[in-house]
């Protein structure tokens, strides 16, 4: 029934009703927001905001009720199908993911991967993150219930982002 938007310019959230095709209400969420993205449920937005972390969204509200310090320069969310974790790329220059614990609204793990991660996914049986690393050139593949890099697969020039088929 919704469509969130990220104002970038603004520091915004604009909330679109799809059935009027109109903009419902704006957030304010703060300087520079990036990216955002989900719990399954649909309760709670996370918008990655550079330089500051990440501003968690009572989608019921429309209000923010926390900020997560995330990391340097994060850049891009994703949402475990549980809900119970979100990840956040660190463009840092070495490259990390933040793990933030979305019931404490915390950081209970940073995982090393490759040279300006961008894109995060997780995959639909919540077992592996996979993370486009644009400086060097490839995907890591993070498993979930040891916050390891499994592997690195090596893909095109300057991977940005990164999905998984929903059949997994």
């Amino acid at each position: 029934a919704r469509a969130y938007v990220v104002n970038q310019g603004s520091g915004t959230l604009s909330v679109i009703d799809t059935s009027t095709n109109t903009v419902s209400t704006t957030i304010s969420v703060g300087a520079n927001p990036l990216a955002l993205a989900f719990n399954p449920a649909g309760t709670r937005a996370y918008v990655v905001r550079s330089s500051v972390g990440v501003s968690v969204i009572d989608t019921t509200t429309n209000t923010v009720t926390a900020t997560v310090p995330a990391g340097t320069n994060p850049n891009y969310i994703a949402v475990n199908p549980a809900g119970t974790r979100a990840y956040v790329t660190n463009n840092n220059g070495s490259g990390s993911v933040s793990l933030i614990d979305t019931a404490s609204n915390s950081i209970v793990a940073t995982v090393s991967v490759g040279s300006s991660p961008q894109g995060v996914t997780v995959n639909p049986a919540g077992t592996r993150a996979y993370v486009a690393n644009a400086g060097d050139n490839n995907v890591s593949v993070i498993d979930i219930a040891t916050n390891t890099v499994v592997t690195t697969v090596p893909v095109g020039n300057l991977p940005s982002l990164v999905a998984v088929n929903p059949a997994g």
